[in-house]
């Protein structure tokens, strides 16, 4: 089974995008504090699409928590050396996003009561 829950912090704001189909995209980067640590992070990618992706671009800005479901991908990307020219293979890894939601934490659920089902209504 490939699935994931992270809940980090967006890097940036997000910009929501549409295919030439005309479906709404989103990337985004979230930051993810390494249990355990104080002062380590890892920058995961993310891709969401249609009303979750609508959703995001809605709620969120830099800097906002926000909590992930979704499945890992792989893709290998071919890159040229500029100085050599030889093909270098590099793997990219990202979530590609199901979910997406407010962090369920107490604070928020004061705060943010008006958003509280928001969540499951743009959710595909």
């Amino acid at each position: 089974m490939n699935k994931v829950e992270i809940t980090g912090n967006l890097t940036a704001d997000v910009e929501l995008k549409q295919t030439t189909g005309g479906k709404s995209v989103c990337d985004f980067t979230l930051g993810v504090r390494r249990p355990h640590t104080k002062d380590k992070a890892d920058f995961i990618d993310f891709t969401a699409w249609g009303s979750t992706a609508e959703f995001i671009c809605r709620y969120f800005r830099k800097g906002d928590a926000i909590e992930i479901t979704g499945s890992i991908n792989t893709d290998t990307i071919a890159r040229r050396c500029a100085k050599c020219g030889a093909d270098n293979k590099q793997r990219k890894v990202t979530v590609s996003v199901d979910t997406a939601e407010f962090p369920a934490t107490k604070r928020a659920a004061q705060e943010t009561p008006a958003f509280a089902g928001a969540a499951s209504q743009f959710e595909e």
